[in-house]
């Protein structure tokens, strides 16, 4: 949600009006209240606006879509990540294109001869029958 900020719907483009007046970052953030930095980030964000968008994607978001893990399974993996020097979004990722290349599914989950709970059997009211939040 945009923050208002001396008649403009937000600071951003009060920043970018004062710019454009011919205002200096300096005086801006006076008038604005806010720090220097803060200027110059939505100064930025003002100018990849007018490019057409807010940022670039990220390599990762090229072809993907987004996952839920709780937090719990994030600060469990974190340790392994660090072995590898890696972040703990780029571990899991990893990991699932490894579990789904190798196709062991099956071998990593070891559920099918469990019985299926109601939501599995066809009302999908939970991804996760092991009652972890969030993991999908």
């Amino acid at each position: 949600m945009s923050k208002p900020c001396m008649g403009y719907p937000s600071r951003w483009q009060c920043a970018e009006a004062l710019a454009l007046e011919g205002h200096p970052p300096g005086v801006i953030a006076q008038r604005m209240g806010i720090k220097l930095t803060n200027v110059h980030s939505l100064l930025d964000y003002a100018k990849r606006k007018a490019e057409g968008s807010a940022r670039a994607p990220r390599p990762a978001e090229a072809n993907a879509r987004t996952v839920v893990v709780s937090k719990d399974v994030l600060e469990a993996l974190r340790p392994h990540a660090a072995r590898r020097g890696i972040s703990v979004n780029e571990l899991a990722r990893r990991i699932l294109a490894v579990v789904a290349d190798d196709g062991i599914v099956d071998g990593v989950l070891d559920d099918q001869d469990a019985p299926r709970p109601a939501a599995a059997a066809g009302n999908a009211q939970s991804p996760v029958a092991d009652g972890r939040k969030g993991v999908a």
